[in-house]
């Protein structure tokens, strides 16, 4: 594949400046073991850059090659479907990577193991 250019996860973005695609799946909380986000993040921008508006069922299709055994796909399709909102809206994004106006909280806080904030 001469002239051909790779583009892989480690030049999406930097630890300081998450790309969206990377900062939805923080902030969704759609990591666990790590094996397959780098795939699903790199399918996920092609999918996206091929179709910036992707219902459920084609994030499901555009996503199907790649296999995860730790998260059941859930926090997968609501990180892509949140990062497509993010890059259709140039929302902005911390330096922390994760979205100063977003909502989801991460699954490490009180709230996701069921527990009051008193």
């Amino acid at each position: 594949m001469d002239g051909a250019e790779i583009e892989t996860i480690e030049g999406l973005g930097t630890q300081d400046d998450l790309h969206p695609i990377q900062a939805a799946f923080v902030d969704n909380a759609a990591l666990q073991c790590g094996f397959c986000i780098p795939g699903m993040i790199m399918q996920s921008r092609s999918l996206l850059q091929d179709n910036p508006d992707p219902t459920e069922a084609e994030i499901r299709k555009g996503l199907s090659d790649n296999l995860c055994r730790c998260t059941g796909y859930e926090k997968i399709i609501d990180a892509v479907q949140d990062a497509a909102e993010r890059m259709n809206s140039d929302q902005t994004v911390a330096t922390d990577g994760g979205d100063s106006t977003h909502e989801t909280m991460p699954c490490s806080s009180q709230k996701c193991r069921g527990e009051s904030d008193e």
